[in-house]
């Protein structure tokens, strides 16, 4: 009995601590299945989204509006394979 309060407790912890990064699910299932070993993964995680140019909170990748200081975010530079491939095409466009 011991040990699963345990291993629940781990997956609070690493729900806790994933949702500060937008990952709390993920927090959550790391925690229970890997015990402290996911609890460390979840540290280590990266942030899902982006982070507000001015209040430094975590919010989605297309957010134009960060929720939580209301101000407006600088346009993202897009980084995707599509993308860049379209600009490959533009780029070499005779016509």
């Amino acid at each position: 009995m011991g040990y699963v309060m345990l291993w629940l407790f781990m997956g609070l912890l690493g729900a806790a601590l994933g949702n500060s990064k937008g990952r709390g699910g993920d927090g959550f299932c790391l925690g229970v299945l890997l015990g402290p070993i996911g609890v460390v993964i979840v540290v280590l995680l990266s942030p899902k989204g982006r982070v507000c140019s001015f209040c430094k909170s975590s919010i989605h990748s297309e957010a134009s509006v960060c929720p939580h200081c209301q101000r407006e975010q600088p346009k993202q530079e897009s980084n995707s394979e599509d993308d860049r491939m379209r600009q490959v095409e533009e780029s070499t466009k005779l016509f």
